[in-house]
């Protein structure tokens, strides 16, 4: 099944000497035919007007805040997020306006997202051009991830996870506005993708140049603490104790050069409002501690837990990870998680309590129900064992109803998920509840609120009619 508890390759056949029939029956469902290539293709438009439907108007981080907050962007009257100003002076900085007009933003150390949309915010605009280089990086991780799902895994794994990631509210959620949080799904496909080889190899410099990469990665948005956690974890269940002092020190390079380079070229400071949060809870351990009220919060950890775990990838996605879980458990042909699965959920659930087990802090709070969105980086994990799971019950002809049971449940997923999605423009009101249980800056009510103050346009159209270019 697998090579070291490592997704491969060769992960369907269990490892053993395949029956010849099934050895062709397996090559004829992993060969790229006609069918899977328009599936890909069609996925593909999918995810880019999915994304547009989410711009505009009706780019949920914008239309789920409090309409008081809202700010409207002319000529068109799109909405942005109050935060805009703390974005815009990220590519400020990098196009060397004044400091007076950047030095106050708290994102500045999220750089790379603005490195790469610098050219097209340049030629098009802040709006146009970080919207264009948004649909970029979504359309390229995805492809990448699949290409990678389907040589390590196949070809029905790839489908599924092109079609998961097509209708994903993850993708919506942040794609309509031009801020660094875009990253955190790219970032997080590539970050498995890294995690993946990591496991494979063998030899110190692989190692080292993996940690590097994992460390730039982390430019763009605050991923360490989860695919950091989780290459240490690998190499730990690998038993490789000599690498990880190379892992950790190739992070450390590559986050320090970007704490260098910020502190040296532009004197952007390590710690800001933004960060101090981390800095509260680690010192919370340190301070004479209510005990009383500690408790009530270690008693609210399980309800905490479940909303968490459900809302930070928008309900259906987890729902679907569950019930595969759960029928692999209790069918003939278990499928356990395999590394970097694994080391995902148990990063992220380390993270988790680090943020919820903290004794009562004051000010912004880490803990709770109300940002769930913290841990949507696990839907890596989801998305791997789900399209592993199709793959190897799909292939199996003695358990061929599994294959057909998982796959009606992932339809049933990308229904659900593009119903969540295209909801602001069709008025699904339960729309609004799913993004609104992601993240709780404001009432559930919102987004319908600003879609019938605002109207539902998607860049490019104005209210008048005329383009917004």
């Amino acid at each position: 099944m697998t090579q070291g508890g490592t997704i491969h390759s060769k992960s369907v056949t269990g490892g053993k000497p395949e029956d010849p029939r099934r050895a062709v029956a397996r090559s004829r469902a992993n060969a790229r035919g006609p069918y899977s290539f328009v599936s890909m293709v069609a996925a593909g438009l999918v995810l880019l007007a999915s994304a547009w439907v989410s711009s505009g108007t009706m780019a949920p981080y914008a239309a789920t805040l409090d309409p008081t907050f809202v700010r409207v962007q002319p000529p068109c009257d799109y909405l942005t997020n109050v935060d805009q100003p703390h974005f815009e002076a990220a590519f400020r900085m990098l196009q060397g306006k004044p400091r007076s007009l950047w030095e106050g933003s708290v994102m500045l150390r999220r750089i790379l997202y603005f490195i790469l949309a610098f050219p097209l915010m340049s030629a098009w605009g802040f709006d146009v051009g970080g919207f264009v280089t948004n649909l970029i990086l979504m359309l390229a991780a995805s492809l990448a991830w699949v290409i990678f799902v389907r040589r390590v895994i196949g070809e029905q794994a790839a489908m599924v996870s092109m079609w998961l990631l097509a209708t994903y509210p993850g993708i919506a959620y942040w794609v309509g506005l031009p801020y660094s949080y875009v990253w955190i799904v790219p970032g997080s496909l590539l970050f498995g993708m890294l995690l993946w080889k990591l496991a494979t190899v063998r030899r110190q410099l692989s190692t080292v140049l993996l940690s590097l990469g994992m460390g730039f990665l982390s430019w763009g948005y605050d991923l360490l603490p989860f695919f950091g956690t989780a290459a240490v974890l690998i190499l730990v269940r690998r038993r490789r104790f000599g690498e990880l002092a190379t892992a950790i020190l190739g992070m450390g390079i590559a986050m320090g050069i970007l704490i260098l380079g910020l502190n040296l070229i532009f004197h952007v400071p390590v710690r800001n409002s933004n960060t101090e949060p981390y800095w509260i809870v680690l010192a919370s351990f340190t301070k004479p501690i209510d005990y009383a009220g500690w408790w009530k919060l270690v008693a609210s950890l399980p309800a905490v837990f479940l909303n968490n775990f459900a809302f930070s990838n928008f309900l259906f996605l987890p729902l679907l990870f569950v019930a595969l879980a759960a029928i692999s458990l209790i069918g003939e042909r278990s499928i356990r998680l395999e590394t970097p699965e694994a080391e995902i959920l148990l990063a992220v659930l380390i993270v988790f309590l680090f943020n919820n087990l903290a004794p009562p802090y004051p000010g912004w709070q880490m803990r709770g129900s109300w940002i769930a969105r913290l841990y949507q980086p696990v839907f890596v994990a989801f998305l791997l064992f789900v399209s592993r799971s199709v793959q190897r019950w799909w292939n199996r002809s003695r358990a061929g109803y599994l294959g057909r049971i998982s796959a009606a449940l992932v339809a049933v997923t990308v229904v659900a998920n593009a119903a969540v999605v295209w909801g602001p423009l069709l008025g699904l009101p339960f729309a609004s509840e799913i993004y609104h249980q992601f993240y709780r800056h404001g009432s559930a009510a919102n987004l319908q609120l600003n879609l019938e103050r605002h109207g539902r346009r998607p860049l490019g159209i104005c209210e008048s009619g005329r383009s917004s270019r």
